[in-house]
């Protein structure tokens, strides 16, 4: 059966202190917006799985949805719990610790790029909704980077060359999550896509690497706090002024259940 390795809830555990306060809150028309889409059932509960610190659920909530949460981190489940967070569960998105057809909804916020078995986890969500299984995904598209690639390269290059020297090897090429998650979408094509919101979003380098200073990002987490502020000190004379235009939309995919029955279109994949 597949699986996440057991260091994926550790390394959610370690930054769970620094995440609220290192991502973006979530928009109010999004958030206006997705519990419209979700109110569109029997008024039962919507089940967040990879709930995290509640940064979505409590929006929702206040929006008269009732949310239930499950999670893999311990200390994220906390975050969430102190944000008043009541209905909340410790598990995998593969063997999810509720009955059958038990939830209106089940919801991914950008968690699905994450999984190793995105297949096995929608057919999982399947099994436990009456209705639709429905999840957030975050398109980015560079529109402009000042300066060029060409010249950013081997500033990033000898970033890398420094913690390898320090003992820590990293994979220098940037995550892309949203590469993941458009390939999701069109491994697994929705019943349905709504744009939930698009604007245009700067990021700086300097914003960027404030990130990296507070290994809020988990490419990050195991390389030694000191380590990474001699590094980051080091680049940040090189790169100040530098930025990237994105364009920003946030869409919102639903896979309806089958006519007749709570049988649904479980998505195939192999488990993979």
């Amino acid at each position: 059966m597949p699986g996440e390795p057991p260091a994926r809830g550790a390394v959610f555990d370690q930054i769970a202190p620094q995440y609220d306060a290192t991502r973006d809150p979530v928009a109010p028309e999004v958030a206006d917006r997705l519990a419209s889409l979700l109110r569109d059932g029997d008024g039962g509960v919507v089940l967040e799985v990879g709930v995290g610190t509640g940064r979505m659920a409590v929006p929702l909530g206040e929006r008269g949805l009732t949310v239930a949460g499950v999670d893999r981190s311990w200390a994220m489940l906390g975050y969430a719990r102190g944000k008043g967070l009541s209905r909340l569960m410790h598990g995998d998105a593969y063997h999810l610790p509720i009955r059958s057809a038990s939830v209106a909804h089940v919801l991914y916020v950008h968690v699905l790029h994450l999984l190793s078995h995105p297949a096995a986890a929608l057919r999982e969500a399947h099994r436990v909704s009456r209705g639709e299984v429905v999840a957030l995904f975050h398109r980015q598209r560079p529109i402009r980077t000042h300066p060029s690639a060409s010249v950013r390269a081997p500033v990033r290059e000898a970033f890398y060359r420094r913690l390898a020297h320090e003992g820590y090897p990293l994979d220098p090429r940037p995550s892309r999550p949203w590469r993941r998650e458009r390939e999701l979408l069109s491994r697994f094509p929705p019943t349905r896509l709504t744009t939930l919101s698009e604007g245009v979003r700067v990021e700086t380098a300097t914003e960027r690497l404030r990130l990296v200073r507070r290994r809020a990002l988990r490419k990050f987490i195991d390389v030694p706090a000191e380590v990474i502020e001699a590094a980051v000190d080091e680049i940040l004379p090189q790169v100040d002024g530098w930025r990237t235009t994105f364009e920003d939309t946030v869409l919102c995919a639903q896979w309806r259940p089958a006519k007749g029955g709570t049988r649904h279109r479980a998505p195939r994949g192999g488990g993979n």
